[in-house]
């Protein structure tokens, strides 16, 4: 007696279990140099390979639980810097400068068996390569589904200056960074979901899901801080800490001119429809732009409302932020999400 496409829905439990290796070669050198008693060198460099296979890697997007044969790869290769040059200018004043070079390359990879064409399902020619396949409530093939290569580099250089008087130690300094964030050869995959075994049987689909479009990403940006903090010693078992710092967030940049926004104050209300509020950057080489769209200039301008991106910027260089510590402190970013598909806004 065959089983119904009821019963095949619904019955059967398989179980699969595979260690995810992860392994990491580091090591870590620093030398020190007095050069006499008023100047020192301190360097530093330090080297970390790391690589995980996620066996049973699965997409959130499509239902379904992993099969074996589609394990996800990531390999990160963190290369850091530094040098040190302290100075004791007298006996109650110090300088001390760093430079800093610091470089992850992260790479993630998604194996896959078969192709859509191999099982006769025409798909485009961007994901044929992805297929993400999943029946709600069993199972899901093609993993994580996603390939990225990516590579950041930063540049840093900080100086401060110490000096102790009476109740009085006072820490002055600032530092500018320069990061590159170079992200190449993004895959997404192309996901198919099907609500039971019946209709993957008869090819009727539920949901699908692909992301298509130029991917790749120069980010540049240039950041700076300066800071004043004074330790005041009120008693000996007591000491009132009071600082200013500034932070200068930079602007986000792409190489390739593929930084793009909104302004729904410039779109088109009357329902006829247009291109109007979006904006492109300077940069922009793609083909003729409609005269409707807005390109953002290579300098920013004065006004505080332009805060689109231009050839080297998404904000403008005025937008800058400004932390005041007490006993609470603030941290913020350049930028945020994955790195993959980011849309970076700064207001």
């Amino acid at each position: 007696m065959s089983p119904t496409l009821e019963q095949f829905s619904t019955e059967g439990k398989s179980s699969f279990s595979t260690a995810c290796p992860f392994s990491e070669d580091q090591f870590l050198i620093n030398v020190d140099y007095l050069q006499n008693a008023k100047s020192s060198l301190s360097g530093s460099f330090f080297f970390s390979n790391t690589s995980q296979i996620a066996t049973f890697a699965t997409n959130g997007n499509i239902a379904g639980n992993a099969v074996p044969g589609f394990p996800e790869s990531t390999d990160n290769r963190y290369r850091v810097v530094s040098l040190s040059h302290r100075y004791s200018i007298s006996s109650s004043l110090v300088n001390e400068a760093t430079l800093g070079y610091h470089r992850l390359v992260g790479l993630l990879g998604q194996a896959e068996v078969f192709k859509f064409s191999d099982i006769g399902v025409t798909a485009p020619s961007f994901y044929d390569s992805h297929p993400e396949i999943g029946v709600a409530g069993s199972f899901e093939t093609g993993g994580g589904g996603q390939n990225l290569n990516l590579a950041q580099n930063f540049y840093n250089f900080n100086d401060s200056l110490f000096w102790a008087r009476g109740r009085h130690s006072l820490h002055v300094g600032g530092g500018i960074e320069r990061s590159q964030i170079n992200q190449v050869q993004f895959h997404f995959l192309g996901g198919l979901q099907f609500p039971d075994y019946g209709q993957f049987l008869l090819g009727n689909g539920s949901y699908s899901l692909d992301v298509a479009g130029l991917f790749d990403r120069y980010y540049r940006t240039w950041d700076g801080n300066l800071f004043a903090q004074d330790n005041i010693k009120i008693t000996p078992k007591f000491t009132f800490n009071l600082g200013l710092r500034y932070e200068r967030l930079g602007d986000l940049s792409d190489n390739l001119g593929r930084n793009s926004s909104f302004d729904p104050l410039q779109a088109d209300h009357t329902g006829a429809g247009s291109q109007a509020g979006y904006i492109v950057a300077s940069n922009f080489r793609g083909a003729a732009l409609p005269q409707e769209l807005c390109v953002r200039p290579t300098k920013p301008q004065p006004e505080a409302s332009d805060k689109i991106p231009g050839d080297h910027a998404l904000v403008s260089p005025g937008s800058c932020r400004i932390t005041i510590t007490s006993s609470y402190g603030a941290v913020m970013g350049s930028t945020t999400r994955a790195p993959r598909g980011n849309r970076f806004f700064r207001s």
